[in-house]
């Protein structure tokens, strides 16, 4: 049989071909997965702050009356709920998941109601937690040490962030990023 072009007449590739073509998509695969690895928990993390914020508004706009968890939320606003249909409900409406991030509703001490976000597996579907003050303003926290990951480890400890971190956050003109107490930074 004659080759033609790593072919032989029988349409199959020799040996050496294939081991060529083998060790190419090999070395295609481990570069890239790590890199989508971490483009995804990128795109997640973003999608994770856009929501968190964007609960937070939906809360504001329920006025006096507001709900004590997402579920109620949800509930209550037609448009929400039409946004999130790739969403559960978790835990009789306390917890929503979405891309591989939680978020739930956290009274605040001086009566305003937070909302948080978390990932579901840590590394596996984010990193760091969110939380958007009822002002609207954002933090942000890298959640190094893992603490917070799954539905029964929402952000705590101290929660909520210590008075320093939000006081920091309440102060800085909006679309400036600054360290803050207790791990926990401002966001854009």
């Amino acid at each position: 049989m004659r080759s033609t072009g790593g072919e032989t007449r029988s349409g199959r590739l020799r040996p050496v071909d294939a081991m060529t073509l083998f060790a190419v998509v090999a070395v295609v695969v481990l570069v890239s997965l790590p890199r989508l690895r971490d483009f995804a928990l990128h795109e997640n993390e973003t999608d994770a702050v856009s929501l968190t914020r964007t609960l937070s508004r939906a809360i504001e706009g329920q006025g006096p009356e507001r709900p004590a968890t997402i579920g109620q939320l949800l509930a209550s606003d037609d448009d929400l709920q039409r946004r999130l249909l790739d969403a559960d409900l978790l835990e009789e409406g306390r917890l929503l998941r979405r891309h591989g991030y939680l978020f739930d509703l956290c009274e605040l001490g001086a009566g305003g109601v937070a909302v948080r976000a978390w990932p579901w597996n840590y590394g596996q579907t984010g990193l760091g937690a969110f939380v958007v003050l009822p002002d609207g303003r954002g933090l942000g926290h890298a959640n190094e040490d893992r603490a917070w990951s799954g539905p029964d480890s929402p952000p705590s400890g101290p929660w909520p962030p210590p008075r320093e971190a939000l006081e920091a956050a309440s102060a800085l003109p909006v679309g400036e990023i600054q360290a803050t107490a207790g791990g926990w930074r401002a966001l854009r």
